[in-house]
């Protein structure tokens, strides 16, 4: 019975399980099924099994005595190896499996590799990080001897190499970080600049062995931008201004043309679109007939833009300014009252043209 029931469906074990009376068989999975209708099956066939069992016992008992021979098998261990192959066919494992701790990888302390590396964390501090193995200390003692190397330190040299090459920086000062040290936080002198890292040994008549050199990091500008981006037109005025200039023959005189391209000019300088510099103006305020506060403010700023070419240089009121790719350039002043020069001059790379033109501006506020 018990290994005929394995081979039924659950449908079919539920129909028997109902047929037997059996109690909540409808929420009942496979096994519970078969578990109670197998306790159905020796209920009903008490007697028989009990038979069984004697016999069995008997068996058993004689092959205690020496009455079994080679060829002799229990019919309960025949019995009970069907079963058990029945029941692997349907029957859910609940063996627990043998867990498999994952394996870690351990980063190993050096590569085998003399070399440090820079990295950019904010405008005033790099970091770096290096490797130094044994091999370049005993090269170095079998060079300069045991005696120079014991009293050296350990030395980064920082290098500030803005438009140059490290072996000519612009600037350079030594960090001795402790022995056994294999990182370092560097406070840098200036942002918005090129910097490497050198790292070696500083012998005591000031000698410097270098070891290895860093890559060159940029570091970025501290505060907000000085770049004005370009006000960027939309479709609608563009199409606007092309029609304006006859491109769809609607009869637009240039007078008309003049006069949008003067006020769009006149939105682009003084919409105030960047807070980059405070403005200069002024503000009137009054105290009302009825005690209300009255007041307007009117502020005034200038840009002056312009493009030359890319590889020239730029000042304007005799302060260099950095040129865009294109050669463009863009800068805001605050604008107070009076006259005001702008000498606006270009070097050519090669020093021989120069050219200059000066704006002359002036602010009246009545």
């Amino acid at each position: 019975m018990v290994r005929s029931l394995f081979t039924k469906s659950v449908k079919e074990l539920k129909e028997l399980a109902k047929k037997f009376n059996i109690k909540g068989y409808a929420k009942m999975k496979k096994r519970e099924l078969i578990d109670s209708l197998s306790q159905k099956e020796e209920k009903a066939s008490g007697s028989e099994k009990q038979v069984s069992q004697v016999q069995v016992q008997e068996m058993e008992k004689d092959s205690a005595h020496g009455m079994k021979d080679e060829n002799f098998t229990s019919t309960s261990s025949i019995y009970n190896g069907q079963e058990q192959i029945c029941e692997s066919k349907y029957a859910v494992s609940y063996h627990k499996r043998p867990s498999f701790s994952e394996e870690h990888f351990v980063f190993p302390g050096h590569y085998g590799k003399d070399n440090i590396v820079l990295l950019v964390r904010d405008p005033y501090w790099v970091y770096s990080y290096w490797n130094l193995t044994e091999e370049i200390f005993r090269n170095l003692r079998r060079d300069y001897g045991d005696e120079a190397i014991n009293n050296s330190r350990l030395t980064l040299r920082v290098k500030e190499v803005t438009g140059t090459h490290p072996d000519s920086p612009n600037e350079s000062y030594d960090i001795f970080p402790p022995i056994g040290t294999t990182n370092w936080y560097i406070n840098v002198n200036r942002s918005n600049a090129s910097y490497c890292v050198e790292i070696g040994l500083l012998l005591s008549n000031n000698q410097f062995i270098l070891i290895a050199r860093s890559n060159i990091v940029h570091v970025p500008h501290f505060g907000p931008s000085d770049v004005i981006d370009e006000k960027w037109t939309s479709l609608i005025d563009f199409e606007k201004i092309y029609a304006l200039s006859g491109g769809f023959d609607v009869g637009k005189s240039s007078g008309e043309l003049r006069k949008e391209m003067v006020k769009r000019l006149e939105q682009a300088l003084f919409s105030g679109a960047s807070g980059a510099v405070s403005s200069f103006g002024k503000k009137k305020q009054i105290t009302g007939k009825k005690g209300k506060s009255f007041f307007l403010v009117v502020n005034t700023e200038l840009i002056v833009y312009g493009q030359t070419v890319p590889t020239a240089t730029l000042t304007i009121q005799g302060k260099e300014h950095k040129l865009n790719p294109d050669g463009t350039f863009s800068i805001r002043f605050a604008l107070p009252e009076g006259v005001h020069e702008i000498p606006v001059t270009s070097v050519s790379e090669d020093r021989e043209d120069t050219i200059t033109i000066t704006p002359v501006v002036t602010k009246e506020t009545r």
